[in-house]
């Protein structure tokens, strides 16, 4: 989770601004709406491998989210989930 202050004409410039910028990418017309933001909180849960998995994780980058992967076992079980 991720904070900015901001009001709300200001949000409304920048985002026009972003929408403007024709020759961007959805994910470049982000980096105006989501510049200087601060960290505020990591979020990890433990859920177990589902064949669907894969497919939200793609979905998840495809959003701007960074998954990561931590494992407390070894570096090849690791590799083999990554997958």
């Amino acid at each position: 989770m991720a904070y900015r202050d901001i009001d709300l004409i200001t949000f409304n410039e920048v985002l026009e601004k972003a929408n403007n910028q024709r020759y961007l990418t959805d994910s470049e017309k982000d980096l105006y709406i989501f510049d200087e933001l601060t960290l505020i909180t990591v979020l990890a849960m433990k859920d177990e491998l589902r064949p669907s998995s894969k497919h939200a994780v793609h979905l998840s980058e495809k959003g701007s989210i960074k998954v990561r992967l931590i494992s407390a076992d070894n570096l090849e079980t690791a590799k083999f989930f990554a997958r």
